[in-house]
């Protein structure tokens, strides 16, 4: 999925890194956790399920 999406992306900040997860807690708190040397500007994080993050339904 990761590379994909990554071979579709024709963008030259936004998600030239992604940080992809099959399942997952949150990506907001694995993001929130992360330090700063960790970060880099546009990444994302996506995930295919969260076990506890918040739903829109």
């Amino acid at each position: 999925m990761k590379n994909k999406i990554l071979k579709d992306l024709d963008t030259i900040f936004l998600g030239k890194r992604i940080d992809y997860y099959k399942s997952i807690e949150s990506t907001h708190k694995l993001a929130k956790n992360m330090k700063d040397e960790e970060i880099e500007d546009g990444m994302i994080i996506l995930a295919e399920n969260q076990t506890s993050g918040i739903r829109n339904t």
